[in-house]
């Protein structure tokens, strides 16, 4: 029997802003109710006579909660309605449904949640999400500019990498925002949510969904879970859901309400929305008229109000004393004594490994100076050769591409930026003493296109990709200069777009997007400039655009020897002298990996680290 009691409405404040933002719609549409609401609710969930306990996404508030021991979260578990966020099959879900099993009864934003919650034995009911004025920022006014093509947002999974790199070919031409945050490798954990969530950086609300046509929705694994939250914002700002197959639609109905695509061809989809206002307005349109009408929230929430006052009374049903499903993960075993003896032992050994390296590096191009200097005089050597335009040309762009027996992809590399669009560019090629047919390559490709304006400089010795580029930066003419290697290809508008970011932000020193990856290789610089990301190893790839009298001011250090972290230690510098570097959340280009197994690259090698903060100890080592 229903007793219109107050809810004390639980969220955890170290949890991700989605389940931060379905905490905030339902303690609004319940004070919308006519029920007194507490939201965030303080401390732990006690029993008490007179009020609902409602956890959201009990997975991160008990999990996250510290300074109480697990008795204590089961008891507070145990008087509380439970709401589930996350996907059936995954360790989030699983451990939400171990504090759900001691507590009255759960809910679940899906039916599918809601299934696998009663296999369970589980007493769960579905909460469909819907409409709310709060979340619309659009008002279906259908003059509003919608300036972004592309809305990408979620978490940073395996999964979801994989399907932007086979998309990004398909949505360069897309004026897009691709936020991700977080990360499945040991770098990029600090995270850039949608909602401000404590410590998350700033990213875009909702009022970006309702300036963005296209919302593309990525799951975040495998399995076919429709990312509720996400597609209902979108919904009720007028911009329309392309997403991957899913189990579970609702009410929801494909081709009318929102586009389901193939993975392999969700790029395709996108974009071809993109492209037909006509049909995306419209398709758009009926979606955000049914969320208002047959999804609207208080309509949804008012009747599971009743059932969950009846089951929040204390002795209305029996509760379990322990937790069912899936069991609490063992504790780790204690590490031997002769564990960090090991541990240290290794990272010498790979240290070892790496100073070899370098010293094999060290003298091949000792020898092939030597030989230089017998041959013309010089290590330094450069033999020089320019197309018939490049006298001529007056160029907005430099860009500068090294190379080193790439003769597999130069070709490639280099034609993608004489199609560059927008921008009025000129190429310095320096290819670093390829053996080879990468010069051969070159040259033949300048011999085709003679009306581009390409400079080819060809060292008689190898010196190394910052001495190489540092010798490219030399020749160029313009005052922004873009990086790259041979082994990147870019997009016709990447050019346009970089340079666009650094005329809209004079004080930044740099600007960079998003590469995306081919065969093994996945996203890189996806995460917004941030110098504490920096020292924890984690930086944009060095595929960007630089103003020129920013490099003369401090460009590669080719005395230090770094060997093989030139990239970090140039991005490291440029945050060090105080600049900072303008983040493009758009697709720029594109990576080729060779086959065979990856190198990895230990950047946190005991001897580079601490030169490194040496060099640049204005720097938040150990901050972040």
């Amino acid at each position: 029997m229903a007793m219109n009691l107050p809810y004390y409405v639980y969220v955890s404040e170290r949890g991700t802003a989605s389940a931060t933002d379905v905490a905030a719609l339902v303690a609004e549409t319940l004070a919308d109710l006519g029920y007194r609401t507490v939201f965030p609710a303080p401390g732990l969930p006690r029993q008490h006579r007179d009020r609902v306990n409602l956890v959201v996404a009990p997975h991160e508030f008990f999990s996250l909660l510290g300074g109480h021991g697990e008795r204590a979260l089961l008891n507070a578990a145990s008087v509380s309605v439970t709401l589930g966020v996350e996907q059936p099959g995954t360790p989030a879900f699983d451990l939400g449904a171990r504090y759900a099993s001691v507590g009255p009864m759960a809910l679940d934003i899906s039916q599918d949640g809601v299934d696998a919650l009663g296999r369970r034995g589980i007493d769960a009911a579905h909460l469909q999400l819907g409409y709310h004025p709060s979340w619309d920022r659009w008002g279906g006014n259908p003059n509003r500019t919608r300036q972004t093509d592309l809305l990408v947002l979620g978490s940073m999974t395996a999964h979801r990498d994989r399907l932007l790199s086979e998309a990004a070919p398909m949505l360069w031409d897309c004026d897009a925002e691709i936020h991700l945050y977080g990360g499945f490798g040991p770098t990029g954990s600090r995270p850039t949510t949608m909602a401000g969530a404590a410590g998350a950086e700033p990213s875009p609300d909702r009022s970006t969904l309702a300036s963005s046509r296209v919302l593309l929705n990525l799951h975040a694994g495998e399995g076919q879970f429709l990312e509720w939250p996400l597609v209902v914002a979108a919904m009720a700002n007028g911009c329309l859901v392309v997403t991957e197959p899913s189990a579970d639609y609702g009410p929801l109905l494909l081709g009318e309400h929102l586009i389901a695509a193939p993975p392999d061809l969700l790029g395709a989809y996108a974009a071809s929305m993109v492209a037909d206002e006509a049909l995306r307005s419209d398709l758009a349109g009926a979606a955000y008229d049914f969320v208002r009408t047959k999804l609207e929230f208080k309509t949804l929430l008012e009747p599971v109000c009743a059932r969950l006052e009846d089951a929040a009374v204390p002795g209305a049903r029996f509760r379990r004393l322990q937790p069912i499903g899936a069991p609490a993960p063992p504790p780790a075993p204690p590490r031997p004594p002769q564990f960090n003896a090991i541990l240290d032992t290794e990272r010498h050994m790979y240290a070892q490994v790496i100073e070899l390296h370098h010293g094999e590096t060290d003298l091949i191009q000792r020898v092939e100076g030597l030989q230089a200097r017998l041959l013309y005089g010089s290590a330094d050597h450069v033999e020089s050769s320019a197309t018939g335009a490049w006298e001529r040309a007056s160029s907005e762009v430099s860009v500068v591409v090294t190379s080193h027996n790439d003769q597999a992809s130069i070709t490639e590399a280099l034609s993608s930026v004489m199609g560059s669009l927008g921008t009025a560019a000129e190429l310095i090629v320096v290819d670093d003493h390829s053996e080879d047919g990468s010069v051969d390559a070159v040259r033949q490709l300048m011999a085709s296109t003679d009306w581009f304006p390409t400079k080819l400089l060809a060292r008689a010795a190898n010196a190394g990709v910052g001495a190489a580029r540092s010798i490219g930066m030399a020749e160029a003419r313009a005052e922004l200069v873009f990086i790259a290697d041979a082994k990147t290809f870019i997009f016709p508008a990447t050019l346009r777009k970089l340079s666009a970011a650094l005329d809209r932000s004079q004080g930044s020193a740099a600007a960079y997007g998003i590469i995306a990856g081919t065969a093994r290789a996945g996203l890189s610089s996806y995460l917004p400039w941030d110098p504490a990301r920096l020292t924890e190893h984690d930086h944009p790839a060095a595929v960007a655009m630089i103003r020129r009298q920013v490099w003369e001011d401090g460009g590669y250090d080719t005395q230090v020897g770094h060997r093989g972290f030139e990239d970090y230690e140039l991005w490291l510098r440029l945050a060090g002298n105080g600049y900072r570097a303008e983040f493009v959340p758009e697709f720029v280009g594109c990576r080729r990996v060779d086959p065979g197994p990856r190198r990895q690259v230990d950047l946190a090698t005991a001897p580079l680290m601490s030169q490194l903060r040496e060099l640049y100890p204005l720097l938040p080592w150990g901050r972040s």
